[in-house]
């Protein structure tokens, strides 16, 4: 029940601070990670996880009831995917992602596809944002011990707050950016145990998220699944390039 009520608490003070507030979804969902981390750390994780429930348009979900049934969708979720993927980042935005579209699904919401792919210039500046976001997360949560919640949320509230005013123009788009690497920064040592790897799932999933840039829009979740695919892809890389190597070093019998 506890799990629960943070999932929906999650959602609600996210959904009311980005889309009530005006703030936008990167501020209110980091904003909301941050305050269950330290108000409720034994629900930090669940608390973000509904936070990325409340990421969605009002469009999407147009009511409380529907706030509320993606959230007891994603907490569900959450609950039954605990063995799996653990220490993978992404997960949280996944999990929030398909309760979202499920909600959606059996409320009959149709999100029109929108947004236009990003001229050259701008694209490798998003792309650099996803990588960065992803280093400033796991060095907070890693290397500086805040844990993945904190070290995620923290980045991306910074970057939600400085790149709008410092980059008028382009400043929100680099925000979502790096909120995006922001989660894929949430991996832990066992899944990225470099800043190689961390790199390179960063560049992926800045590239993801170029493609990805004019589908499902308003539908809270996207940047998470966005940067879980990119760490499952990879650790399915690193995986094949390792067996590779192995069988290149095993001397062939005549």
């Amino acid at each position: 029940m506890g799990l629960l009520i943070a999932h929906i608490a999650g959602a609600v003070v996210s959904f009311w601070l980005g889309v009530q507030l005006s703030l936008g979804t990167v501020v209110a969902a980091s904003l909301t990670g941050l305050l269950g981390a330290f108000i409720f750390p034994k629900y930090a994780t669940a608390i973000y996880c509904g936070a990325f429930v409340g990421m969605s348009s009002a469009y999407v979900l147009n009511s409380f009831w529907t706030i509320l049934l993606a959230a007891s969708l994603a907490a569900l979720i959450f609950h039954l995917s605990s063995p799996v993927f653990q220490g993978y980042g992404g997960k949280l935005g996944t999990s929030a992602f398909l309760a979202v579209n499920l909600t959606a699904l059996l409320t009959g919401v149709q999100m029109p596809s929108s947004g236009a792919p990003a001229p050259f210039p701008l694209a490798l500046a998003l792309v650099a944002a996803v990588v960065l976001g992803a280093i400033g997360a796991y060095t907070l949560s890693i290397k500086r011990g805040l844990g993945a919640v904190v070290g995620s949320a923290a980045v991306a509230l910074a970057g939600g707050l400085a790149l709008p005013a410092l980059f008028p123009d382009v400043g929100g788009q680099l925000a979502v950016a790096l909120c995006c690497g922001a989660y894929v920064g949430m991996s832990t040592p066992k899944v990225l145990p470099s800043y190689n790897e961390l790199s390179l799932a960063g560049l992926l999933g800045g590239l993801l998220y170029l493609s990805a840039l004019d589908s499902s829009n308003g539908y809270g979740g996207k940047l998470g699944t966005i940067a879980f695919i990119a760490v499952i892809a990879t650790v399915g890389l690193k995986t094949i390039l390792a067996s590779f190597a192995g069988a290149a070093e095993t001397p062939s019998k005549v």
